[in-house]
């Protein structure tokens, strides 16, 4: 902040307790915070960030979930993605969703039917 940061960006995260443990950490920073959300594209993917991108953490029912999506992995990686926005939106200011894999409507489609009146408790 002393040298002119105005913002914060998390990874993207996939557990709630990793966010809040990150926002108790900084708690006496005054600058607003964005969660990183990456929707899932299918197993595979899942296996690949959990284990060759370094501190990236899948907890293993998220990949569970994507092994047992088989065919409809972009539609659990969505759904995966909406319930940790739902649930992380309430601690953070924003949030910034990468799509994998230059599948920008998955962007589209986690916020798709989110109410904003859920995150208004901040």
């Amino acid at each position: 902040v002393d040298a002119g940061a105005q913002f914060a960006f998390t990874q993207p995260l996939f557990l709630l307790d990793n966010l809040l443990e990150f926002m108790d950490s900084i708690h006496d920073i005054p600058i607003p915070v964005f969660v990183g959300i990456l929707p899932l594209r299918n197993a595979k993917h899942a296996e690949f960030l959990h284990h060759e991108v370094p501190e990236m953490i899948v907890p293993k029912d998220i990949r569970d979930r994507m092994h047992n999506a088989g065919d409809q992995g972009l539609e659990e990686g969505v759904a995966i993605a909406r319930e940790f926005l739902e649930q992380a939106c309430k601690y953070v200011q924003g949030t910034y969703i990468m799509p994998p894999f230059n599948r920008f409507q998955m962007a589209a489609d986690v916020i798709k039917g989110l109410i904003p009146k859920e995150c208004k408790s901040r």
